[in-house]
């Protein structure tokens, strides 16, 4: 399990592997169990940790155990990575948001994807963006000031959600 207040940063290829584990049990109802040599998950966890970031990594599992009706396993996730990734220049505020905002927020940042998108936005479409992205930042230190989420925390939240 994945402590309170330990930094998103510093988590090793076993904490992402916890939270693969909790969000799965919170989503099927039952506990994960490795298909393959635990030691291969997390070998194969590690090697995405070398390429991206922890964030990233984060919302990806979240996508995958979400998009995925039956079991579903790291090796699955490691292998589709490239389809469960955010697409967004900020992982790091989609998965306080998507953790831990309310409605309000989860607004805010579709907003923000909205703009995002925008090929060739015109000044006021771009003003409205980074406006967005201020309050979004800010949402985000405030969660940060908090600590970052346990595993138990967000299994709670999260199994809330799927029902």
């Amino acid at each position: 399990m994945v402590k309170k207040g330990k930094k998103i940063d510093e988590y090793t290829s076993k904490e992402l592997f916890d939270w693969f584990a909790v969000l799965y049990q919170a989503k099927f109802g039952r506990a994960y169990t490795s298909t393959t040599f635990f030691g291969l998950e997390l070998k194969a966890l590690k090697s995405l940790m070398s390429k991206y970031d922890t964030h990233e990594i984060l919302c990806a599992i979240k996508t995958c155990i979400t998009n995925n009706d039956k079991t579903v396993h790291i090796k699955y996730f490691v292998a589709g990575f490239d389809y469960y990734k955010p697409n967004t220049d900020r992982p790091d505020l989609y998965w306080y948001v998507s953790i831990r905002g309310n409605e309000k927020i989860k607004t805010l940042w579709s907003r923000y994807l909205m703009y995002e998108a925008k090929w060739f936005p015109n000044p006021e479409s771009e003003k409205k963006r980074k406006n967005l992205l201020k309050e979004l930042e800010k949402f985000r230190n405030a969660q940060t000031k908090k600590g970052e989420p346990s595993t138990s925390e967000v299994s709670k939240i999260w199994s809330q959600e799927t029902k």
